[in-house]
């Protein structure tokens, strides 16, 4: 529950509430590695989003790995995303091409959806716009058809975004 409440705080933009959830119960975790990681992923998620890049990286930058292919590319996702808004876009795109790795592999369409929009904006950058444009679309496609509408409205509005970049 606590976990559903802090993921619902950081989509409604309520960061500081959505952190402080986050840490506390990363803290109290217990022995369970998995929801450690989970709710490690979820405050690095929320620092990122609050401009806390550095942090995100520092909390995620831990020898050990996670269990499940979707925690680990849920982690290259993450410091992808943070090397991507400290402007270091090789790293950022070596994180993130191993997210979609671990994605795909892990099977879940809607973890690619999400890679997808962190990658989005990366291909943007760099100026590969017909790439950005068939990696939203095919994210705005899985979200539709899952019936994500938080994700499909940010996919949307990376389209719209890299729309304004072309035209």
């Amino acid at each position: 529950a606590d976990y559903q409440t802090a993921q619902r705080l950081l989509r409604a933009g309520d960061f500081p509430h959505a952190l402080s959830l986050a840490d506390r119960t990363f803290r109290g975790c217990g022995s369970s590695e998995e929801w450690c990681w989970k709710f490690r992923l979820l405050k690095a998620e929320t620092l990122v989003a609050s401009g806390k890049e550095t942090a995100a990286l520092k909390l995620l930058d831990d020898p050990a790995s996670p269990s499940t292919l979707d925690l680990q590319a849920r982690r290259r996702m993450h410091q992808g995303r943070a090397w991507f808004l400290l402007s270091d876009y090789s790293k950022a795109e070596m994180y993130l091409n191993e997210a979609r790795t671990l994605a795909e592999a892990s099977a879940s369409p809607i973890l690619i959806a999400e890679v997808e929009l962190r990658q989005g904006p990366l291909l943007v950058q760099s100026g590969r716009l017909d790439d950005a444009e068939a990696v939203l679309r095919h994210g705005l496609g899985s979200a539709t058809q899952l019936g994500d509408p938080y994700l499909e409205a940010n996919l949307m509005g990376n389209l719209g975004y890299l729309f304004f970049q072309r035209f």
